[in-house]
Order: C-alpha cells, then structure tokens, then sequence
C-alpha cells in the first residue's frame, strides 16, 4: 500500500496537467493554423512553441495546485523542472511523429491525426514525468 502513497497526488497531477495540456494542444492547434504547418519540420516548431508556454504554465500549476509547494523553489529545483520537461517534450515530439505516421495519418484527416497524435503523447509521458518530478522537484 505503502507504494501507492506515492501516487496520491497523481490525481490532482492529471487534473491539473490535463488543464495545462489541453490549452497547450490548443495553442498547438492555433500556432499549426497561423504557420500553415504542412510540413514535419513546422510541425515540430509548433510543439516547441506550444511547449514552451506549457512548461510555464505547467510550473506554475503543479506548484501551488498539484503539490501545494510553499516555500520558494530554488534554481537547482526549478532548472530540474524544466529539464524533466524539455525531456518530456522530446518524447512527445518523437512520440507523435511516429503516432502519426505510422498510423493516425492514415485513419484520420490531417488536422485530426495532429491534434491526438500530440494529445495522446503528452498524456503518455506525462505518467513518467509526474514520477520525476515528485521525487526530484517537489520531495
């Protein structure tokens, strides 16, 4: 049971996460319309950019919502935060790239495939940075 303690937050975790993710993949989504993102490499450049505002947002929520942190982060905590999330983007990035050519692109329309190709990734890894982040940033 004990192991399962550490999971107690998850829940506030996904909430929270899943408010965070859903305006980044919308971000996504609006930044994929604005730069007419019809090719692999404008499509990653509106993850990164849609990623970019996530992990502020995603800081300042799992902060003081997720893990109700009180007192001040210091650099080191804060600089592990942001590299457990460029390594979450990485995955996601890598991740929807191979979700969607090898199968979303053929079963859904291309604007349709993007969006969950990206949600459905951010979501996967968001299990593995929750782990990280718990035990490195907000112990």
């Amino acid at each position: 049971m004990k192991r399962l303690k550490v999971f107690s937050r998850y829940p506030t975790y996904i909430l929270t996460g899943a408010g965070v993710t859903l305006l980044t993949v919308l971000l996504r989504s609006l930044i994929g319309l604005l730069i007419e993102d019809d090719t692999t490499a404008k499509y990653i450049s509106s993850m990164i950019l849609a990623y970019i505002f996530g992990i502020g947002l995603s800081f300042l929520a799992h902060k003081n919502i997720t893990f109700q942190a009180k007192h001040r982060l210091s650099i080191t905590k804060s600089l592990t935060f942001v590299a457990i999330h460029l390594m979450g983007m990485s995955l996601t990035l890598v991740s929807s790239i191979l979700l969607r050519k090898i199968l979303l692109d053929t079963w859904f329309p291309l604007e349709i495939s993007k969006l969950f190709a990206f949600a459905i990734s951010a979501f996967g890894v968001s299990i593995f940075t929750y782990l990280l982040k718990r035990y490195t940033v907000f112990d």
